[in-house]
């Protein structure tokens, strides 16, 4: 069994690979920094499962899950999160991947999660599940229901200071592309400038004041 470990943080990864060596005795565990290295080794061997952070530096736990499921559409991937919004878990799900989890979770739960991915069934944790069926119509993060997958993706990646033509050159898009999705983005979330976009996201919680950090 060969699982993939993504994550920018070394105490996090390596803590989590700690967990699942203690449970899957068995499993061969390799760990990523980034997504494109991600990206790299999946694209080398195969991995039963992706267990993969949402907001790296480089491309997101999103563009990676969606590049490692355009490659191999069976790969199972888990997402394991600081972010609890509505829209990052719903984008996410969208994207095709089989689980969510959040960091906060006890470790009891990311074993529970990883077990039912390998099993091949869908694992959301409970209060996001929750979250997701009743919904939080009055959070700003519930505005990001509004936007696609990929619109969203866009909508992080300029809201964390990229220009268009990074952007296009890191989603692998036509600057023309990143034009119109950042038209389309500001029309769904009455954005009038760059400067709201910006707001806007540091509001619902897709990046850090101050830190240019992506979801």
């Amino acid at each position: 069994m060969n699982i993939l470990v993504v994550d920018d943080h070394a105490i996090v990864r390596q803590g989590c690979v700690t967990l699942l060596q203690e449970v899957l005795k068995d499993a061969l565990i390799t760990e990523a920094c980034e997504g494109e290295q991600a990206v790299q080794l999946a694209a080398e061997q195969m991995f039963d499962l992706v267990i993969v952070d949402t907001r790296m530096p480089g491309i997101s736990g999103l563009e990676t899950a969606r590049r490692l499921l355009q490659r191999r559409p069976s790969t199972r991937v888990l997402f394991f999160s600081m972010y609890e919004e509505n829209g990052v878990v719903r984008q996410a799900m969208e994207l095709g991947a089989s689980g969510y989890v959040c960091k906060r979770s006890a470790p009891a739960v990311l074993i529970e999660a990883v077990k039912a991915v390998l099993a091949g069934r869908l694992f959301v944790e409970h209060d996001l599940s929750m979250q997701l069926a009743f919904g939080r119509p009055n959070r700003p993060d519930s505005q990001a229901d509004e936007l696609t997958a990929r619109e969203f993706e866009v909508f992080t990646q300029l809201a964390s200071g990229l220009s268009a033509d990074d952007v296009a050159l890191r989603l692998h898009l036509s600057k023309k592309t990143v034009a119109n999705y950042a038209t389309a983005i500001k029309s769904k979330l009455a954005l009038r400038s760059d400067a709201e976009l910006v707001h806007k996201a540091i509001e619902m919680g897709v990046i850090e004041v101050g830190k240019h950090a992506v979801v």
